[in-house]
């Protein structure tokens, strides 16, 4: 199957979540999770962000080995679609993620764990209040705010 037209479509509609939520979940993720793995980093990107769009949770694992991968826009996109899972089992994950050597990713894991808001993660972010990084901070904070999190050490 000729996946660039598609990659296409969905990069269009991205910002039209909920649509793009029922059309994904009806697509074959196998060939997502094949083409997460792809030497092509576009289609390797719009994989690991369809399957985050899923919400399906068993793709947890698959996406948390692309935040041990080379490419730090491959972790960074990785973080945001444990995010979009919304579920505390990739909180563990995504808190290993904030010691990244890369600014990005710390910042996108950071975001990622205010959506999920695990109180298990707090400590973590906590960590991160002191990253030298102004948006890791920031997006730190942000997250634990959304976690009812209002005192910071």
């Amino acid at each position: 199957m000729y996946k660039w037209p598609l990659m296409y479509n969905c990069r269009r509609v991205l910002n039209k979540k909920d649509r793009l939520q029922k059309e994904v979940k009806e697509m074959d993720m196998n060939d997502w999770l094949e083409d997460s793995n792809n030497e092509n980093k576009e289609l390797k990107l719009v994989a690991i962000e369809m399957l985050g769009l899923t919400g399906d949770v068993n793709v947890i694992e698959p996406l948390a080995g692309h935040l041990r991968t080379g490419d730090e826009e491959v972790r960074a996109s990785a973080a945001e679609a444990l995010g979009m899972l919304n579920d505390p089992r990739a909180a563990a994950f995504l808190a290993g993620a904030l010691e990244d050597c890369c600014p990005d990713v710390r910042k996108c894991a950071a975001c990622a764990l205010g959506k999920i808001k695990d109180p298990g993660s707090a400590p973590a972010l906590e960590k991160a209040l002191k990253d030298p990084d102004f948006n890791v901070r920031w997006r730190a904070a942000e997250a634990l705010t959304s976690m009812g999190i209002k005192t910071f050490k």
